[in-house]
């Protein structure tokens, strides 16, 4: 899972970086889970125009605010593994 959480608003750069993972990752069945706040809508927008035309990446937003604190290192994980579309 790629957390664009880690350092808080990652708009300017999450786009390019997904286009760049999924043109590395050429198997269908990959899938890129990508955590973010819920107090980021510009990241949440940029990742979705990604998942928009590439349903391998997935958008997981944290039920907690940013920025991350030691004290949630793994709350993206669990929403991801939380997350509708990861039970198939």
């Amino acid at each position: 899972m790629i957390d664009g959480r880690q350092a808080g608003k990652e708009v300017d750069v999450i786009g390019r970086m997904l286009e760049a993972a999924l043109a590395r990752f050429e198997h269908p069945d990959y899938r890129i889970y990508v955590g973010c706040y819920p107090n980021d809508p510009e990241t949440q927008a940029a990742i979705t125009a990604v998942a928009k035309y590439d349903d391998r990446v997935r958008l997981v937003v944290s039920p907690h605010e940013g920025p991350t604190t030691a004290a949630r290192p793994n709350s993206g994980c669990a929403c991801a593994i939380a997350a509708p579309c990861c039970r198939r």
